[in-house]
């Protein structure tokens, strides 16, 4: 019995993307696969699989998607809690109707700016840890003058500023970041709980008129 002709063996192909390494940042990726393998599909918000109704006041897909944008939500002008975790999104947008939002959650994405926030006055929880922010840009944050918690560990930030306005806040989680110095925190006298673990700060300084802090971890 003749031996069966051998298969040839299949050509891989190099699929490019980009990972988190031990640092948190997005760095590229390469490895090969095999070229049957669908490629990657991403979700898209208000699609059939992640359906939207304009009476939600309640958005949240987290964790299992791979959504790139913020978008679908132009009528949910009732929105007060949306949850984005661990997605892929790059930039905050598609929220100019969502006034009444009080919770924003974008753990986990590819975000490098804080931008297009100041319309949210209702707004009070925000979580903006383990992204690529680079530095909390003076203004970005004026408008959010009831935010109460603020998450931004796991980021890039250089220096504690922008926050001035931010008079209500009790909750600061900047840990994990590039700091250097505690400073422009005058104004935060509500605060309860600073975090700034992780950090390259030497020295505890410009926190004595803070009285109402009861947690600090460095």
């Amino acid at each position: 019995m003749e031996n069966e002709q051998e298969k040839p063996e299949k050509e891989m192909i190099k699929r490019v993307g980009q990972i988190k390494n031990e640092d948190g940042e997005w760095v590229e990726h390469v490895e090969m696969d095999d070229p049957d393998r669908p490629p990657i599909a991403y979700d898209q918000m208000g699609s059939e699989g992640l359906p939207i109704e304009a009476d939600d006041e309640v958005v949240d897909f987290c964790m299992q998607y791979r959504i790139p944008k913020i978008e679908g939500l132009e009528e949910c002008k009732g929105l007060k809690k949306l949850g984005l975790r661990k997605n892929l999104i790059k930039k905050i947008e598609g929220l100019e109707n969502n006034t009444q939002l009080m919770e924003l959650e974008l753990y986990d994405n590819r975000i490098a700016k804080l931008e297009n926030l100041n319309h949210l006055q209702n707004l009070v929880f925000l979580d903006m840890a383990f992204n690529v922010i680079k530095e909390i840009t003076p203004g970005s944050l004026d408008g959010l003058v009831n935010l109460k918690k603020i998450y931004l560990s796991a980021n890039k930030i250089k220096k504690i500023q922008g926050l001035e306005k931010l008079v209500n806040l009790e909750v600061l989680d900047i840990g994990d970041n590039r700091i250097r110095q505690i400073e422009n925190i005058e104004t935060l006298t509500n605060i309860k709980e600073l975090h700034l673990a992780k950090n390259k700060i030497q020295k505890i300084e410009n926190i004595g008129h803070l009285k109402n802090l009861y947690m600090l971890t460095l």
